[in-house]
C-alpha cells in the first residue's frame, strides 16, 4: 500500500479528530484525550483516504490469504459515511 495515503490519513486524524484535555466519557470514566473519528470520516478528503486505505488493506489481506473479494457489505450502524467499493 502506498504509505503516503496512510500518512495523510494519520495526519488528518491527528488534526481533526484527536483532542487533548480533560474529558468525562459516557461511561463516567475520565480521560486526558478524546478521539472523534467522525470528524475525519465526514471530511471529503478524509472519506476518500479512508476508502483508498481500506480498499488496499482488503486487497492485501485477500491476496495473502489466497482469497478473492468481489464485494463487501453489511448492515450500517452510524457508519453510512464510511463505505467503499472494490
Amino acid at each position: 500500500m502506498e504509505s503516503s495515503l496512510k500518512e495523510q490519513l494519520r495526519a488528518l486524524l491527528q488534526r481533526k479528530s484527536i483532542y487533548r484535555g480533560e474529558f468525562t466519557l459516557a461511561s463516567g470514566a475520565k480521560s486526558d484525550f478524546y478521539v472523534d473519528a467522525r470528524l475525519t470520516t465526514l471530511d471529503p478528503r478524509g472519506a476518500c483516504l479512508i476508502g483508498e486505505v481500506s480498499c488496499e488493506l482488503v486487497k492485501e489481506t485477500a491476496s495473502k490469504l489466497g482469497k478473492r473479494v468481489d464485494a463487501i457489505g453489511g448492515l450500517t450502524n452510524g457508519t453510512d459515511t464510511v463505505a467503499l467499493y472494490i
